[in-house]
């Protein structure tokens, strides 16, 4: 993750925040068929809330492969070492 702070155009300050997150598919609940990883940055007003919309590509069952298995879509933050740590310590 990074941070950012500016002036945004009526002169207070704004926080950037980059965050990296991944969308995967499982199949019956454990194999991953597919993980992509993507980032975005987000930009924070003054009360602390942030928005964004994304378009992303990704490979799912067909229709025929989904009638055989269980498939899952799963949406989460990819951390680093350092924010696992982060989160176990809290």
């Amino acid at each position: 993750m990074h941070w950012q702070s500016g002036l945004n155009r009526y002169g207070t300050s704004d926080l950037l925040k980059g965050f990296w997150y991944f969308i995967a598919i499982l199949k019956d609940n454990s194999q991953i068929v597919s993980k992509e990883v993507f980032e975005v940055t987000l930009k924070f007003d003054q009360k602390g809330f942030a928005r964004s919309r994304e378009i992303v590509t990704q490979h799912i069952p067909t229709i025929e492969q989904a009638r055989r298995y269980n498939y899952e879509v799963l949406i989460g933050f990819q951390m680093d070492a350092q924010d696992v740590v982060f989160n176990m310590e809290r």
